[in-house]
């Protein structure tokens, strides 16, 4: 996957957007600007990212062990994404148990008290 490289972001890209954006547009700037010139260099993220995805049962607010087959280091980031009509509100790797296996504690608008199937992105 390549990635059209861009120049920057600026108030003019959303002209809806309210006054404030513009502080935030500039603190993204510098390292937006880093990564597209490293990806105009034809630096992609598909090759330089290691990625794993994994569906498991979790319940808000418990840490759940998941064990990852496909990632040959340490993942640094885990993604929430489908959670069975769920509002994930928060997703953190709490603990390291070994290069394959990490505890997950998951966050859901409204607490649900029943398991909570979810689709789980780590990154390396």
């Amino acid at each position: 996957m390549r990635v059209t490289p861009f120049s920057r972001l600026t108030r003019e890209d959303f002209p809806d957007s309210e006054a404030w954006h513009e502080n935030l547009f500039d603190a993204l700037n510098s390292p937006l600007a880093s990564m597209s010139t490293a990806l105009a260099g034809n630096l992609s993220l598909t090759d330089n990212m290691a990625s794993e995805r994994v569906v498991v049962d979790v319940v808000h607010g418990t840490a759940k062990r998941v064990k990852l087959n496909r990632l040959r280091s340490v993942p640094q980031l885990v993604l929430c994404g489908y959670a069975s009509g769920e509002i994930c509100t928060g997703c953190t790797i709490t603990s390291y148990v070994s290069t394959s296996e990490v505890d997950v504690t998951l966050l859901f608008h409204g607490s649900p008290t029943t398991k909570v199937s979810v689709v789980l992105f780590f990154l390396a």
